[in-house]
């Protein structure tokens, strides 16, 4: 294998352009910054923020920590590296064809995802205007003699009296239900549409522009969240010392009640598990391998002025329109690769009209029935979410490390970076579908009975698996009606790298006789030379050195 290899990639498919990739210094400083950044920008979910303290999960730093260490990372490894290695982010048929209908499994998953988040950028939005009002909306309470609301300003006297307020009672509650429960008030539906529509023009913008403008943006808001951070963190500390000591101080309480099913869920929205995954944006070098754990950040909560507010919703705020942009994009390039003669910005284009009529569908059908807008409140489906992330993660592993094999994989690996993975990743990936099976069994078994209650995770799931299953049926068939079962769970020929010499190579490549060559510089007359010699015949027995040395030198000039 080459030091240096041309690869042919192109963000939008079309220009066809070249870099050449030089593992001596791409791969120490340039790439591994920018995993990290896209990584760090693909965990940065609404549902990670503020995962540690208790507040609205209940996720132990421990458990994060030996679930992440030894699913999360090991699932990022493979999913990075066969799209590293192969260059290509579609659906990994050429891997083996069974791959396809769980890739647009995820792409499903991914979808629902965005829609989600793209609600929640809304209402941040909102939210983050409000900030600017001399009193906020939430602040104060309505007229309503039949609630009992407690206004922030109350909330205040009542902690300085050493008095806890249910929040449940407070007019942030209040008006945050409001919020979403429609009775086809014309100024709050229009409000609503409106910041929407802001919103994913916004998704769009940002998502139509060149790769290397997109890893840009990741990166100036990986600086804005760490500067907010850390000025939210210097102004708890100022001004909430005991409180704020007491809350980082809970956070490492190892008595606390935890959920490892809950943690496994957070796990896999840091670490892409069941979505599309992590997408290198073209500027990424091959040959990397990063083994990095991203733990999210989280920051507690306290009632401040609207300086320290208007930090935690700038904050949210730049991070779920960097999420979002993430979101589409990976989708849009997904969808790209299956469908090359439609340009990337008519895709984009098209997702994020998509998702604007989906997300106006569920509040036109609140307003009709008075109810709550469930998908803007990040609930309803996401149950269901959860179980498919798992299943089709599980699916695709067992698919990649048992019938296209761990030992395959890592010979993959030895082929690509020069060195084969440590036992534990391989002991991990050949667990890793046990592992994700027995928290999915889980996660069902949490369902609530009867599922009539639930009809909107059942019917998500049932639509999903179905979904998937005709893709897996239609692929199945089609090898059957050549005559050809065995290659459905088969890797193509075509799997592998880019360039058609190093799959050559691949499908040759022979790690012990790669071994047996000898390597080394030569002089001839009175320059050196690199040698690459034949294989030495190590079966064959040498009587003397002479003889060994003749045949060496022979083949000097017969080098490779």
């Amino acid at each position: 294998m080459t030091s240096n290899i041309l690869v042919t990639y192109s963000s939008s498919l079309i220009s066809g352009s070249k870099v050449d990739w030089n593992t001596d210094t791409h791969f120490r400083w340039q790439s591994i910054k920018k995993f990290i950044c896209i990584a760090t920008t693909m965990s940065s979910t609404v549902f990670n923020f503020d995962l540690f303290s208790k507040v609205t999960t209940k996720v132990r730093i421990y458990d994060f920590f030996i679930l992440e260490s030894t699913v999360g990372i090991s699932y990022l490894f493979m999913d990075s590296f066969t799209k590293l290695y192969t260059k290509r982010y579609d659906c990994s048929r050429f891997l083996n064809p069974l791959l396809r209908g769980i890739s647009y499994g995820q792409l499903v998953q991914t979808g629902y995802f965005s829609l989600i988040h793209g609600s929640f950028m809304a209402d941040t939005m909102r939210y983050l205007a409000g900030v600017f009002r001399e009193v906020p909306l939430w602040a104060t309470c309505t007229s309503d003699v039949n609630i009992t609301c407690v206004s922030m300003k109350e909330v205040v006297i009542q902690c300085a009296r050493n008095r806890t307020t249910s929040f449940q009672h407070t007019s942030v509650f209040f008006y945050y239900k409001n919020y979403f429960t429609y009775s086809g008030d014309r100024n709050t539906v229009s409000s609503r549409l409106f910041v929407t529509a802001i919103a994913w023009i916004l998704v769009f913008l940002l998502s139509s522009v060149t790769d290397e403008t997109i890893v840009k943006i990741f990166n100036l808001t990986n600086l804005f969240t760490t500067f907010t951070t850390i000025i939210t963190i210097v102004f708890l500390l100022y001004s909430k010392n005991s409180e704020t000591a007491a809350a980082f101080l809970d956070i490492f309480d190892e008595t606390a009640e935890s959920s490892w099913t809950m943690s496994m869920q957070h796990v896999a929205y840091s670490y892409g598990i069941g979505f599309l995954g992590i997408y290198d944006y073209g500027t990424i070098s091959p040959f990397v391998m990063v083994d990095t754990a991203l733990l999210p950040s989280t920051t507690e909560f306290f009632y401040v002025k609207k300086l320290f507010l208007l930090f935690i919703l700038g904050n949210l705020a730049v991070t779920l329109m960097s999420f979002e942009t993430f979101l589409i994009s990976t989708i849009s390039k997904f969808l790209q690769y299956e469908f090359k003669q439609v340009k990337q910005v008519y895709i984009v284009g098209m997702v994020c009209a998509a998702g604007f009529g989906i997300t106006v569908t569920f509040i036109g059908i609140s307003i009709m029935y008075g109810r709550r807008q469930q998908l803007a409140a990040g609930e309803g489906g996401i149950i269901g979410l959860d179980i498919l992330v798992l299943y089709l993660s599980a699916f695709r592993v067992a698919i990649i490390m048992w019938l296209y094999g761990v030992k395959k994989f890592a010979t993959d690996i030895n082929f690509w970076l020069g060195f084969y993975p440590a036992k534990f990743w391989s002991y991990s990936w050949g667990l890793l579908p046990f592992m994700l099976t027995a928290f999915l069994i889980n996660k069902v078994s949490l369902l609530v009975l009867p599922l009539t209650t639930q009809i909107k995770d059942v019917i998500y799931i049932l639509l999903t698996f179905i979904f998937v299953s005709i893709f897996q049926i239609k692929t199945v068939a089609a090898h059957l009606i050549r005559n050809n079962i065995i290659g459905a769970f088969r890797s193509s020929r075509l799997y592998g790298p880019p360039d058609s010499d190093d799959r050559k190579r691949r499908q040759s490549y022979d790690e012990v006789n790669r071994q047996n060559k000898c390597k080394h510089n030569c002089m001839v007359i009175d320059e050196w030379f690199d040698c690459n010699h034949d294989l030495l015949p190590l079966s064959e027995k040498t009587s003397t050195l002479e003889a060994f040395q003749e045949r060496s030198l022979r083949n000097i000039y017969h080098s490779e």
